[in-house]
């Protein structure tokens, strides 16, 4: 009677410890659902940041090809004016160097503006891509810790398996 007594006391104490075990993998299976879901949430938030940044570098990519196209009407305008200027200063002699100098004043600021316009341009690029590079690698790093959750799921399939 008392080796059964000892026998009934260690199997209490083994059906103790794995329902301690098991209240342990279950609460560890709670903790990696809710990490696997905010793990998704991140991944879902940077893709759209990702997708957001294409939209913006392609906003800017058609600025850029606007400014070109601006760029080079102004220079035919610019082109068109001069030759204006100087075939009226040669009709009047004595306001050639005045409209000498308004034309090249006039191309001067048009010439400093799309300089302007351009170093914008390049650096709302340079923006973009350095934040398209940020969100890329926020994207891979979200990866990378959703492959340490698979091991986890993995580990806690096994877990359960062996119980």
């Amino acid at each position: 009677a008392s080796a059964i007594a000892v026998q009934l006391s260690a199997l209490r104490s083994q059906l103790e410890e794995a329902t301690a075990a098991r209240s342990g993998a279950d609460e560890l299976h709670r903790g990696t659902e809710e990490e696997i879901g905010t793990l998704r949430r991140e991944l879902q938030e940077a893709q759209r940041a990702i997708e957001e940044a294409r939209t913006i570098q392609g906003r800017a990519e058609e600025a850029a090809r606007d400014l070109a196209r601006k760029e080079s009407e102004s220079r035919k305008e610019a082109q068109e004016q001069i030759s204006g200027f100087l075939a009226e200063s040669r009709k009047m002699r004595e306001g050639m160097e005045a409209k000498d100098g308004i034309a090249a004043a006039l191309q001067e600021a048009k010439e400093k503006e799309l300089l302007a316009l351009k170093e914008e341009t390049r650096r709302e690029q340079e923006t973009c891509r350095t934040r398209i590079r940020e969100l890329e690698a926020a994207a891979a790093a979200a990866e990378s810790q959703r492959g340490a959750l698979r091991e986890s799921e993995a580990l806690q399939s096994e877990l359960r398996a062996d119980r």
